[in-house]
């Protein structure tokens, strides 16, 4: 109420089930993104952003680095 917005954006992750309940909520599914790809190091996840990469490989290979993904996410959209 404090500051009106016209739209609610939300991503929900898709590793933690498929979102239906915020269609009940009267969100509205807008798109699905493609999976993220993370590095895993020492027990440190980080977020990768050009997954495109030969030269990722081997730096994962060469410092026990490992490549993992979730599932990708889903944007809701609440228009009011």
């Amino acid at each position: 109420d404090k500051y009106n917005p016209s739209n609610i954006i939300f991503l929900h992750d898709r590793s933690f089930g498929p979102g239906e309940f915020y269609e009940k909520l009267g969100f509205n599914l807008d798109s699905k993104t493609d999976p993220n790809c993370y590095s895993v190091m020492k027990g440190t996840r980080n977020r990768i952003f050009n997954t495109i990469n030969e030269k990722y490989d081997v730096i994962f290979f060469e410092k026990d680095t490992y490549k993992i993904y979730d599932s990708g996410n889903l944007k809701y959209i609440y228009s009011q």
